[in-house]
């Protein structure tokens, strides 16, 4: 747990990512994450630093690629946990789009074997989502 918190900027700026590559995020989008983080962090108010981010119409200043390596390097979660939680930010707000798919192919392949696999499981969208929604800690 702490891992996660220590991190959790970090893992914010991986979700605003994910959460802006099929465009301009929705607030439905914004809910998700912030319920999201207010679960990762076992609080019941963001602090500012990230209700800033999530409002924010764009991932900052640094590239999906460093914030990635950052969390290959000093890991928050377990990697196919941290693909499970970017595939629901990306499921948010209906079936993924090119742009989604595309970061998340990314990211799987940049988190290793065990992401990829749960990868090739998504590509079947509709049993992946059925399966996978049914089972999220924070329901979309």
């Amino acid at each position: 747990m702490a891992a996660v918190k220590d991190r959790i900027v970090t893992l914010c700026e991986l979700f605003v990512h994910v959460m802006v590559a099929d465009g301009e995020p929705t607030d439905q989008e914004r809910r998700y994450l912030t319920k999201l983080l207010l679960d990762l962090l076992c609080t019941p108010q963001l602090p500012p630093e990230l209700a800033t981010r999530v409002a924010a119409n764009g991932p900052g200043d640094r590239s999906f690629d460093q914030v990635l390596q950052e969390l290959i390097e000093r890991p928050a979660m377990a990697p196919q946990r941290l693909i499970e939680l970017c595939s629901l930010m990306a499921l948010t707000d209906g079936p993924l789009e090119d742009g989604e798919r595309h970061i998340l192919a990314r990211c799987a392949e940049r988190l290793g074997p065990a992401a990829q696999t749960f990868m090739e499981r998504m590509l079947d969208e509709e049993a992946a989502r059925e399966s996978f929604v049914e089972k999220a800690r924070i329901p979309l």
